[in-house]
């Protein structure tokens, strides 16, 4: 079957001979549509994640249009398009059809053809308000607009309107005022034509379809590749150092006056820049060692994982592969703080640790099941940086009585307890603490 995008690129919409096709006629949406999708708008194709469906279907896809039950009638299949970020319906819905009526009052704009011989072009598209459905809360209006009638004896192809480009509802107090092409639709004079005498020749589609699932992410690392087992660069380096693991490391990709702004100051203001980021990366946890006494370098607080006694080690000896991150404002809008979204990170160094203070980090370890040795305690320490509100930290001291204790932001889990702790936006609290079983 063919790729759907045809409709447009191919010109496989039935009835169509606008495409992008050496010798084919093109009309302004075939640029300003594609402007449009990488701006965010157009249609979400609910086939595009259904592979067991007729995914490559054309015709009868979602924004389709074909010849309705009269001359100047279209059939329109339903489905959902996003425009200006919010998420609409449009002709009804998926699995639905509307008509579209060239001609009737409210739903367009143009001129009655007057004549035989004469044919004008129509723009249809998509709009938050009016139109066919517009009024409908959560519906997008399907409209049209028609170019200039002209005579094609003279030689001279009719063009389309460009008023929908700019303010498609003339100055009407709307505040989406985005809009996507569905198609353009080439009509010659008919008396039957309904109030605008007018009788469907082609139809042309002009359909974007977003993005959806699956979205594939390389990790991204200050790293380079490096060589799987058969020797070819197939692979992302995984250094203990190469991993992007929070803003402060995301805009200091490049070196000196070339870093990024992210998580600074706007100008010379004291507020920041009002941006976020999502991103997959690889672990960063510096000098990692399950070695039977733990040696964190110092030098590495705060660039790594936070600094609990493995650091990043798992108890096979692996370190942490690949996690989504997500970097946002925190409360009191003085920092921005990582989450780690794939994967909450845990510590659980096997071996008794004696007296030490292990920097935590928001993007690091949030689960750590340690035991501490007889007289000693271990600090885990959340104050030298800033958590996102909910920031979740639990923690097992899972040594026996007579053992140590650990420490968590003025809170004491003796051995054999459980903490369970929550960062409300500017302070910890302790959700409840429990003797483990």
């Amino acid at each position: 079957m063919p790729n759907p995008l045809s409709g447009h690129t191919a010109a496989q919409l039935t009835t169509a001979a606008d495409g992008l096709r050496d010798g084919d006629v093109i009309t302004s949406p075939s640029i300003t549509n594609a402007l449009e999708a990488i701006h965010g708008n157009g249609i979400l194709r609910l086939h595009d994640s259904t592979y067991g469906s007729t995914r490559n279907i054309v015709n009868g896809g979602e924004g389709a249009l074909s010849a309705g039950a009269s001359v100047h009638l279209l059939t329109l299949q339903g489905g959902y398009c996003v425009l200006d970020g919010a998420l609409y319906e449009f002709g009804n819905g998926p699995g639905s059809t509307l008509t579209v009526t060239l001609g009737a009052a409210g739903q367009g704009t143009g001129t009655a053809l007057a004549a035989a011989g004469e044919q004008s072009v129509y723009v249809i598209f998509l709009a938050a308000e009016g139109g066919n459905l517009g009024s409908t809360t959560g519906h997008a209006g399907v409209h049209y607009a028609g170019g200039t009638p002209v005579d094609v004896a003279t030689g001279v192809y009719p063009t389309l309107p460009e008023q929908y480009l700019h303010d498609y509802d003339g100055g009407t107090a709307t505040d989406n005022e985005q809009v996507i092409v569905l198609a353009v639709v080439r009509c010659k004079y008919n008396g039957s034509g309904g109030d605008h005498d007018v009788e469907v020749v082609e139809i042309n589609d002009k359909r974007v379809f977003l993005n959806t699932n699956p979205k594939y992410m390389i990790p991204l690392t200050a790293g380079g590749t490096t060589n799987d087992n058969t020797g070819k660069q197939s692979q992302i380096r995984r250094n203990g150092g190469d991993g992007i693991n929070n803003a402060a490391q995301l805009r200091g990709l490049h070196a000196s006056n070339e870093a990024g702004t992210i998580g600074l100051a706007v100008g010379a203001s004291t507020h920041l820049h009002d941006v976020g980021a999502l991103w997959l990366s690889t672990g960063r946890y510096g000098n990692a060692s399950l070695a039977a006494t733990a040696t964190p370098d110092p030098a590495d607080i705060g660039n790594g994982l936070g600094h609990g006694p493995s650091e990043g080690i798992d108890r096979a000896n692996n370190g942490t592969a690949d996690i989504l991150f997500a970097a946002g404002q925190v409360n009191a809008g003085t920092a921005v703080a990582t989450s780690r979204l794939m994967g909450r990170g845990v510590d659980a160094y096997p071996t008794a640790l004696n007296t030490a203070s292990w920097v935590i980090l928001p993007e690091g370890d949030s689960i750590f099941y340690l035991s501490v040795a007889a007289g000693q305690t271990v600090t885990l320490d959340p104050s030298t940086v800033v958590f996102p509100e909910g920031h979740i930290i639990e923690v097992r001291n899972a040594g026996a009585g007579g053992t140590g204790n650990i420490s968590f932001s003025g809170n004491t889990v003796a051995p054999t307890q459980y903490g369970r702790y929550v960062f409300e936006g500017s302070v910890w609290i302790e959700l409840f603490k429990a003797v483990s079983l």
